[in-house]
């Protein structure tokens, strides 16, 4: 079940933006929400690697695992994040473009209770509006390391 998918253009090179996004020591710095990234399995190779991150939502504290299910360098990172009674499956996706990238975030649903996953689709706009401030902040980020952010 989707729940939300954003699209933005970015005036930046294809490799500062998956250096953005496919960078897990970097999320924190585009991602308000998580305080915390920690790699729990790494099999030497990204896809595989299993993680703990620690978020804050509205004053609550959580904690999540993933997985990177698919590793595209310059072109595409997906990741499921457990997220107790469902998993969300988690895409960016890189185009490259003449002046830039279009950056693609979509969130679905791929596993879960049916009572999770109603009261996600309930949420989706939360979880919409979160994706909309993380590519807004990967915009920001990326332009101003290439030297291309309007002031």
């Amino acid at each position: 079940m989707k729940v939300a998918e954003e699209v933005l253009n970015i005036d930046a090179p294809v490799e500062t933006v998956f250096g953005i996004v496919g960078n897990s020591q970097r999320i924190s710095e585009w991602m308000d929400e998580v305080v915390e990234t920690e790699h729990i399995y790494n099999p030497g190779q990204p896809v595989g690697t299993r993680f703990r991150q620690v978020v804050v939502q509205r004053g609550h504290r959580r904690e999540y695992t993933g997985e990177v299910m698919i590793y595209d360098e310059n072109r595409e990172v997906v990741i499921d994040l457990d997220l107790g009674g469902f998993v969300m499956r988690i895409r960016y996706y890189l185009q490259e473009l003449q002046n830039g990238v279009r950056l693609t975030y979509t969130a679905n649903c791929v596993q879960g209770k049916l009572v999770f996953r109603l009261a996600l689709f309930m949420f989706r706009g939360l979880v919409q509006g979160m994706g909309v401030r993380a590519l807004a902040n990967v915009k920001r980020i990326a332009e101003s390391e290439h030297g291309s952010a309007v002031e």
